[in-house]
């Protein structure tokens, strides 16, 4: 298993949201994102590179995140799913205790959750 410095996996289906999470993480001192658009391709990743963070969108066409989440923490990797509602009802049973942000989130909200410094965000 390859294990490269500040390694963060992104699980999310939109593109241009991946894009933006991918990003975020490289602005809060991440070296090393991997993009995976769903179950099996982050399945795939995680067996082959040693992450140090993971954040996963919970809504997937092929799967249910919670088969990634089980791989992340049998790993140590901690992770931070993402809803797409504001209470996040629509994470899977066994996940309703993990960490979470709602859709839209912002770099601020990363930081926080990672412990890290950084200005709050704005709507416009």
């Amino acid at each position: 298993m390859q294990h490269v410095q500040n390694a963060a996996l992104v699980v999310e289906p939109m593109p241009l949201i991946a894009a933006a999470a991918a990003d975020s993480l490289v602005q809060l001192g991440f070296g090393h994102v991997e993009l995976a658009a769903g179950v099996d391709a982050a399945l795939d990743l995680i067996g082959r590179v040693r992450f140090d963070f993971a954040l996963l969108s919970v809504v997937h066409r092929e799967g249910s995140i919670a088969r990634v989440a089980a791989m992340l923490d049998q790993a140590a990797v901690p992770y931070v799913l993402v809803s797409d509602l504001a209470d996040g009802r629509d994470r899977p049973l066994e996940l309703l205790g993990a960490r979470y942000v709602t859709k839209p989130y912002c770099l601020s909200d990363l930081a926080r959750i990672l412990g890290r410094d950084v200005s709050p965000c704005t709507m416009r």
